[in-house]
């Protein structure tokens, strides 16, 4: 999770899981000393079923803690529903009571789609999930929701700045028996929880150090699909009738406000 190091997106905006800007380790990143073997073994498999998978579906139910969303004062939920294609296509629905929002990306175009406001933003983003989710984070300040886990290499994604990483008394998750692992970096404190039948994810829960309101996220995740039948067309974004094109603002724009329309968030989100 090296972009979860980063306050500036953390603190400022709300909408998606753990997010991956991809950039080169820090002298920081994750190494032996910091992870416990049977934790980077673990990690190591997990990420790698990912990174296999051609194409793959999920589901997640996530809840966010109140600071997370502007305008709310206790915890929010919502539905989220993924589909990813490798290397150029990806799609993020997500659904609840404080954001109905869907993301778009087709190799050529990231597409948000407020479903509340019936407002959308595009933003040129020719390439790879990886250089998409890049540009976004860096030129606009928000992160597609679960993005630590669609990028290329999840394994990088989620343990370049971890300082520390052990694991903890097995647990289960929705009836799944599970290893449950706990992460330290700068800023935060997470668990994973990883199915022992297939080494997939199905819980993460995150802590922002020194806040009241934790946790950040909670985020469960099933129905995996790792051989999804998925159409090229499934990414395209078609505006429905009424909906109102607008102009993503950067990173500098939106310091300290929310995005309209709104995006993904900071990455604990």
């Amino acid at each position: 999770m090296n972009v979860l190091s980063r306050p500036g997106p953390l603190l400022r905006t709300a909408a998606c899981l753990l997010a991956a800007l991809l950039a080169p380790p820090s002298p920081s990143s994750a190494s032996e000393e910091t992870i416990a073997p049977e934790v980077d073994t673990i990690l190591q498999e997990m990420a790698g079923k990912l990174a296999d998978a051609k194409a793959l579906t999920y589901s997640a139910e996530r809840t966010l803690a109140a600071s997370r969303l502007p305008g709310h004062d206790r915890p929010q939920s919502a539905e989220i529903e993924v589909a990813v294609k490798r290397p150029h296509r990806m799609k993020v629905l997500v659904k609840g009571p404080a954001e109905d929002r869907a993301f778009h990306f087709n190799g050529r175009t990231m597409t948000v789609f407020d479903r509340k406001m019936t407002v959308y933003g595009e933003i040129a983003c020719e390439g790879t999930i990886d250089e998409a989710v890049e540009k976004v984070a860096a030129g606009h300040g928000f992160y597609p929701p679960l993005a630590d886990f669609l990028v290329s290499d999840p394994y990088r994604a989620l343990a370049a700045e971890v300082t520390s990483a052990t694991l903890l008394p097995g647990d289960e998750v929705d009836g799944e028996e599970c290893d449950r692992m706990e992460f330290t970096q700068e800023g935060l404190e997470w668990e994973l929880w990883v199915a022992k039948s297939d080494r997939l994810p199905r819980r993460i829960v995150v802590n922002v150090t020194g806040s009241a309101d934790n946790p950040a996220l909670d985020a469960t995740m099933t129905d995996w699909n790792l051989k999804a039948d998925l159409a090229d067309s499934e990414f395209d974004f078609l505006p429905p009738e009424g909906a109102e094109k607008v102009e993503h603002r950067t990173s500098e724009d939106a310091e300290g406000e929310p995005s309209t329309p709104p995006t993904g968030g900071s990455s604990v989100e």
